[in-house]
């Protein structure tokens, strides 16, 4: 009806955002019990009525943003995601979530849906697209957040944990037990999680006067980290320590090793990376680094509605990691026996026979 009160009108009236003002309206987020009066009073001096149509419009958009990931079955995304919702609620905003299985034409396919529907607010974890499209995107009003893992070339704003200090602590925890001979087994070669892992185990075994030892890499899954380990125990080269990308492919190498007739902690320790729930109940007990969860998800999500507020996109933020200490570590054993047979006698290096020792292709 021309002339109908809106939310921009109760904004103004109010001195409010209009976001604030539609939160107060339905009761949710935190708004003071003072703001909320204020809102209703306003609302029925004014008359305001809600328009269905408009307020369709309002949760498909600005009281909404997407959340993009690359794999749901992964253990680590879906305890994001639900911290990544619970912030969200205090923002007022429902969140749509986008499995894109890290496949950049699924990226894309989802970034035109949600332009066409209005929805200008991404949190994407692991963008698989260019540099390029993705400054397109934010060139064209799109708002993207990268959490977890760098959007590429920096192109858009990002928060995530600091993973070559967790490269970095896994690697100096294993040296503190007194190991030397440290495998890694790593996660797929080209994303940034990847390569800041590696370089932090990289940086902490030069530090000590050691060269890094046998690499395998993995895609994150289990049966990868299965298949990993099993490279390294027929490689050639001796390890009575391996530091995994990520807590998955732990999981998958304690198991190789397993069947592979070593024990563990006594003839090999085993360190992870993200702290999922799984590994709690492993056994032996899985110790890893554990990414603060909660602290990523509202660092993320204040910054992409800062971003849709119109402020400047800040500096890649990068929050601290920590070390826990479960039973899959312990110190070596004096006598590398269990490794010496298999690691003495093939003598084939993983990746196809490549020197290990100087692979810096991340």
């Amino acid at each position: 009806m021309p002339g109908a009160t809106t939310i921009y009108d109760l904004a103004r009236a109010t001195g409010l955002s209009p976001s604030t003002v539609s939160r107060a309206l339905r009761g949710i987020g935190d708004i003071s019990p003072g703001t909320v009066a204020r809102v209703r009073d306003s609302a029925a001096r004014l008359r305001y009525r809600p328009n269905a149509v408009a307020r369709s419009l309002a949760v498909r958009g600005s009281d909404s943003f997407a959340l993009m990931l690359p794999d749901i079955a992964n253990p680590f995304f879906p305890a994001l995601v639900k911290a990544v919702q619970l912030r969200a609620r205090h923002h007022g905003k429902t969140v749509l979530l986008c499995n894109t299985e890290g496949v950049p034409e699924a990226e894309g396919e989802y970034l035109e849906m949600l332009a066409s529907r209005q929805i200008e607010g991404v949190v994407a974890m692991g963008l698989a697209i260019t540099a390029e499209e993705i400054r397109r995107r934010v060139g064209s009003g799109m708002k993207i957040v990268a959490l977890d893992r760098a959007a590429a070339g920096g192109s858009a704003a990002s928060v995530q944990a600091d993973h070559r200090a967790g490269g970095w602590t896994a690697t100096d925890h294993l040296l503190e037990l007194g190991h030397r001979a440290i495998a890694h087994i790593a996660g797929p070669a080209g994303l940034s999680v990847t390569t800041e892992r590696w370089e932090g185990y990289r940086d902490r075994m030069h530090e000590a006067g050691i060269e890094p030892g046998p690499l395998a890499h993995g895609d994150f899954s289990e049966s990868s980290g299965h298949r990993a380990a099993q490279e390294l125990v027929s490689c050639g080269r001796r390890f009575t320590a391996i530091f995994c990308a990520n807590d998955l492919m732990a999981l998958g190498a304690i198991s190789a090793l397993r069947s592979a007739g070593l024990e563990l902690p006594s003839q090999v320790s085993v360190v992870g990376f993200d702290d999922i729930e799984l590994g709690r109940y492993a056994v032996p007990a899985l110790t890893t680094i554990r990414q603060p969860l909660a602290e990523l998800a509202r660092v993320a999500v204040d910054l992409l509605v800062g971003l849709l507020h119109g402020e400047e996109s800040p500096e890649p933020e990068r929050l601290a990691v920590e070390l826990v200490v479960r039973e899959s570590t312990a110190a070596p054993p004096r006598l590398v026996v269990g490794l010496g047979a298999p690691l003495a006698t093939s003598g084939i290096a993983p990746r196809g026979g490549e020197d290990v020792r100087s692979r810096e292709d991340f």
